[in-house]
């Protein structure tokens, strides 16, 4: 008997960006807990207009750096001000 196609536990979507939030049952010392991860995605037309898709992986621990890189490309391609934070995650 095949197993059915598993689905996250809840999909976000704006425009052609998604975040899909999965759940796994983890034990560790006796204690089970669950950990969640992050798939986003970016879908959209290549040359020969095909839908194709980008995705990036990430923890929930690391959307607050996300969030943070992504405010500070938008702030630059909107305003083209070099300030902010460097790549080594400090502010510059």
């Amino acid at each position: 008997m095949s197993q059915a196609a598993r689905r996250p536990d809840k999909v976000i979507n704006a425009g052609r960006i998604s975040a899909s939030i999965w759940s796994q049952r983890v034990e560790n010392r006796g204690r089970t807990s669950t950990r969640h991860s992050i798939a986003l995605e970016k879908r959209y037309r290549d040359r020969d207009n095909q839908w194709q898709s980008s995705r990036l992986h990430a923890f929930p621990e690391d959307l607050p750096r996300l969030e943070l890189v992504i405010r500070q490309a938008y702030a630059f391609c909107v305003t083209g001000d070099g300030q902010g934070v460097s790549d080594t995650g400090r502010e510059s």
